[in-house]
């Protein structure tokens, strides 16, 4: 009689636990990262108070009888099947789409790996759990990460940091050279007058005109002068070193159209201690419908900024010669031996690809406290095609210094800095760990697991190997929490509660009628 009364309670405490796992279950529904529990039963020890026996002289074996002692927990499993990804918008709120874990690092040393991916960034640069605890990964080096011979370790974004300027060292040009164009033809006479007009505004807001007159003098050079509607704002010619020039000024250009003298010059405009500039279009003086003009801005060691222009003009059919200019020092240009050139050939085949193309280097040199500029332009991208000319310089890889303003997390886990020079650098990358069997993890709380002795050590690898999955910036991974299914096993669970606890009255009313005997 006692055993039934063991068998009860036993069933009422496991019914219990299994009542706590639920309630925990549902106290997560809305827990970033939270993976739900399950709870088994498994019978427990029996007493055996018939043996089983073999047949034998004609009689048919028996079987043992046994009587049970109740239930125990079999397991409390974890499901790691994923929740559901909702997007956040927050760059640093992080998901793994497919298998894995991010992995975390305690005060203590001690790593820990979590699907919770809402991460933020300390006042130490660090990318850390709401917890506190630092994700680990790779750190890159001057913009390279090498996850083959680095140890992963906690991943820090210093705030405020920079990345030094870059010197141009590549023009990339693209776009078509027009084939129906002839060679050497000019329009402009001598004597002829061309005028242009821009605006200034005084200090009061109120617009005026600045009047530019250029006049021919002959077939490579020009003089010119310039005037303002308004009487109160002072006009005068000046180089890039802000030296006043003697009035008129005269622009020289090379046969190839190219400037040669006088391109650093420009108007300045003063007024009550406030000065403007306007740099005039000196290459629309050629009027060479043979030439095409392109310019960039390119950067020195420093940062600063220079404006180099590539003229292209026809020489003959399928050979165009090209030269430059820049606003800045003294350009020239360099064969492969050191030869000081001044121009460059770029021939084309009768389908109008590229074929061939000078290998000469632009140098602008004597720019006042930084090194020569060295300039490689690529002419793979040019055509020649019966169409408008449209050959530009469409790439430069200088850039000038920039400080941190965000960054940016790919679906690799690399994260990058976005900086306010418009560039781009790898910053770190987000590792991500595997086990070889995730249902032996133990939780440790705040949504974390750490590995034990059933799970498998920690892999840590990238995103996408190994079967690993995507990481998913902005977005977080939600509870996998089924509520539906946990209300319908709170429901049986109440119901084989109730019933254990019929058996210990039961057995108690049994027991009081034994007691009863003796009266």
């Amino acid at each position: 009689m006692m055993r039934s009364f063991y068998a009860g309670v036993a069933g009422l405490r496991n019914h219990q636990i299994r009542m706590d796992v639920i309630g925990n279950n549902i106290a997560n529904v809305n827990t970033i990262g939270f993976k739900k529990n399950r709870v088994t039963f498994a019978d427990v020890l029996y007493q055996t108070i018939g043996a089983a026996s073999a047949p034998q002289g004609g009689l048919g074996g028996t079987n043992p009888r046994q009587v049970g002692l109740g239930v125990g927990i079999a397991s409390i499993d974890t499901f790691h099947t994923p929740g559901n990804i909702e997007s956040t918008g927050r760059t640093e709120d992080l998901a793994i789409e497919g298998e894995g874990f991010f992995v975390l690092m305690g005060g203590d040393g001690e790593r820990y790996v979590t699907r919770a991916g809402a991460f933020t960034l300390d006042t130490e640069g660090y990318l850390v759990s709401p917890g506190g605890y630092r994700l680990m990964g790779w750190q890159a080096v001057n913009g390279v990460i090498n996850t083959d011979s680095q140890v992963p370790g906690i991943i820090q974004i210093p705030k405020g940091v920079e990345i030094p300027p870059r010197a141009t060292a590549k023009l990339e040009l693209g776009g078509n050279l027009d084939s129906r164009l002839a060679s050497n033809h000019s329009i402009a006479s001598p004597g002829s007058t061309i005028t242009k007009t821009y605006k200034v505004t005084d200090s009061g807001g109120t617009e005026h005109d600045v009047t530019i007159q250029f006049t021919k003098v002959d077939e490579l050079s020009w003089t010119w002068t310039a005037s303002c509607t308004n009487p109160a704002m002072t006009v005068s010619i000046v180089d890039d070193q802000d030296i006043a020039q003697t009035p008129p000024a005269t622009v020289h250009f090379g046969t190839d159209g190219m400037i040669r003298n006088g391109g650093n010059l420009m108007v300045k405009i003063s007024e009550g201690g406030v000065d403007q500039r306007i740099k005039p279009d000196f290459y629309e003086l050629t009027h060479k419908d043979n030439v095409r003009v392109t310019s960039i801005e390119v950067y020195d060691s420093q940062g600063n900024v220079h404006e180099v222009t590539i003229a292209f003009q026809k020489a003959a059919d399928n050979r165009w010669i090209w030269s430059a200019d820049c606003n800045s020092g003294t350009l020239e240009i360099y064969d492969t031996s050191g030869n000081l050139r001044q121009y460059g050939n770029v021939m084309f085949g009768t389908d109008g690809s590229l074929e061939s193309a000078d290998d000469f280097v632009i140098h602008i040199k004597n720019i006042p406290g930084v090194a020569d500029i060295k300039l490689t332009p690529d002419f793979t991208k040019l055509t020649q095609y019966a169409n408008i000319s449209s050959a530009n310089i469409e790439v430069q890889d200088g850039y000038p210094r920039g400080s941190l303003t965000s960054i940016d997390i790919d679906p690799h886990g690399v994260i990058y800095g976005l900086y306010s020079n418009g560039r781009h650098q790898a910053l770190a990358q987000v590792a991500i760990g595997s086990f070889a069997n995730v249902e032996g993890l133990i939780k440790v709380g705040q949504t974390m697991f750490r590995e034990s002795s059933n799970s498998g050590e920690l892999v840590i690898d990238k995103a996408l190997t190994g079967g690993r999955g995507v990481i998913k910036s902005g977005s977080v991974e939600m509870s996998n929490v089924d509520l539906s299914q946990e209300f319908t096993d709170m429901i049986i669970t109440q119901r084989g509660f109730q019933a254990n606890s019929r058996v210990i009255t039961t057995s108690d009313e049994m027991l009081q009628e034994l007691v009863n005997l003796k009266r």
